[in-house]
């Protein structure tokens, strides 16, 4: 399901239309930090044919966010979170009967992506989470290499890189955009002068082992 498609989902406006509250309970996991959070929240929603409209709130460690999407029961569960002034994060999650929850994963233009387990209804209990971190732990971290071309990739597509050939070599250059310079250097200032040595020496790195044309 793409974000267009769930942006055209009616919103649930009328208060005769809406079911009872559903509680929604899960964990997911981010293959950049290689860190597990929580998330809950409640969600009404609108019975449609096959599949429901829901809408709802939900919170974890990164604050309050709304999630819009469609719901089919036992089936599957997708829907768009955003945090308020940042790009919808989508969630595709596919309902394991024998588990009796909603695996699946989530990807966002400015949160990278990872996986997710949740269970509708009621709240996790110790053996579900057991299973979850299972599942989480056969899925890869993103090593330093991984992590700066999704960086790249993500700054290639948000304009604050430009990529051209080289006019000798043909070699693929990069540099930064005004855009992306105005961000470097706001960037630059919040960091530390330990979080700065840690990126010009993973940068040192990357170029000797990968030859990336910085």
């Amino acid at each position: 399901m793409t974000t267009s498609e769930l942006e055209t989902i009616s919103k649930i406006t009328n208060p005769s239309e809406r079911e009872n509250e559903r509680v929604i309970d899960g964990l997911f996991y981010s293959v950049w930090s290689d860190e597990v959070a929580q998330f809950t929240g409640l969600f009404h929603y609108s019975k449609g044919k096959g599949r429901d409209s829901i809408e709802g709130i939900l919170q974890d460690p990164y604050g309050n966010s709304r999630i819009e999407g469609l719901l089919s029961e036992n089936e599957a569960l997708n829907f768009n979170k955003t945090y308020h002034g940042r790009p919808p994060i989508s969630y595709k999650f596919s309902f394991d009967k024998e588990r009796g929850l909603y695996l699946g994963a989530w990807k966002g233009r400015d949160a990278f992506n990872g996986y997710s387990v949740c269970k509708l209804d009621q709240r996790l209990a110790q053996p579900d989470v057991d299973v979850i971190l299972d599942y989480f732990r056969s899925f890869d971290p993103m090593t330093d290499e991984q992590k700066a071309q999704a960086i790249i990739d993500y700054m290639l597509g948000n304009g604050d890189l430009n990529a051209s050939p080289d006019p000798n070599t043909g070699e693929l250059m990069l540099s930064l955009t005004p855009k992306g310079e105005e961000l470097a250097r706001k960037a630059t200032e919040r960091l530390t002068h330990k979080e700065k040595g840690m990126i010009d020496e993973t940068l040192k790195n990357i170029k000797e082992e990968d030859g990336l044309p910085f």
